[in-house]
């Protein structure tokens, strides 16, 4: 019996370093309409969150070289989307014209 229709199938992680003296408005933007109109009401995603890293924070990474991070303190603005199994191609398709339009 599967009580559980919603599964994770993959996940969108950004970190992202606003050019500086644009922080503030940045994650004004992000947090009031790129986390809602770019990403939430996109199809097959279901979840989304959103971190700052600190300094302190970032000098906690590892490893030291990462294909992830180069270098391994860039992004201070980190996020991750949830999207539902076996609908990865899907979403991101939308997403990537979602994107664009905006």
């Amino acid at each position: 019996m599967n009580d559980h229709p919603i599964r994770v199938g993959s996940m969108l992680f950004t970190m992202v370093d606003p050019e500086r003296g644009h922080e503030v408005a940045y994650n004004r933007w992000y947090e009031r309409d790129h986390f809602y109109a770019g990403c939430m009401v996109g199809p097959w995603l279901f979840a989304g969150k959103r971190w700052v890293a600190t300094r302190r924070l970032k000098d906690l990474r590892f490893p030291e070289d990462s294909p992830l991070a180069r270098p391994v303190d860039a992004g201070s603005y980190l996020a991750i989307y949830w999207v539902h199994e076996g609908h990865h191609a899907d979403h991101f398709d939308w997403a990537i014209e979602q994107v664009q339009w905006l």
